[in-house]
């Protein structure tokens, strides 16, 4: 009698460990899922292994959500700081006002991921999708005041694939 229920606990293991490795896999599948329909899947792979607690690997679209926001809003906090840097650098009029027009552009984009979250907790996709591609045009205004070559490219360009994804992700959430 101790055997069967030794035997079967053993096969009890076993399948809530096929579970569990399950559910990780068609977790992480999501992220590969959305980072594989944006314009740079390398970067927004690399950037969603940025998340220090590890929730993307195990996410949900829901989670994946915030974790996307929170990846950019972190990119765009060192993009800010760098704009700042330049701005206080700066003596060339020229280039302190196009640094200044940065910092607008930027004011919007880390406002626009506070309206993303009130939008998550509401899960109101489509409000936060609107949010995400203006964040995208807010990106892409800050590169074209340098002509696409402005000394915040990589930030940009991480800030903008993960506007990307999270027009996507709210794709995904909005599709029945």
């Amino acid at each position: 009698m101790a055997n069967f229920f030794s035997l079967y606990n053993c096969c009890l293991l076993i399948f809530h460990l096929q579970l569990l490795f399950l559910s990780l896999r068609t977790n992480a599948a999501a992220v590969d899922d959305i980072c594989n329909k944006t314009k740079d899947p390398p970067l927004c792979l690399k950037g969603f292994a940025t998340d220090v607690d590890g929730r993307s690997a195990t996410a949900d679209m829901k989670t994946l959500a915030t974790v996307a926001i929170d990846v950019a809003l972190a990119e765009a906090g060192r993009v800010s700081l760098d704009i700042e840097d330049h701005l206080v650098e700066e003596k060339d009029r020229k280039m302190f006002n196009i640094y200044l027009q940065c910092t607008t552009f930027y004011f919007h984009v880390t406002d626009s991921m506070g309206v993303m979250m009130d939008d998550w907790d509401q899960s109101n996709w489509a409000d936060y999708k609107k949010q995400a591609i203006g964040i995208h045009g807010d990106v892409d205004g800050v590169e074209a005041l340098f002509n696409n070559s402005s000394p915040f490219a990589a930030g940009d360009r991480l800030v903008g694939i993960f506007a990307d994804a999270m027009v996507l992700i709210a794709d995904a959430l909005m599709s029945p």
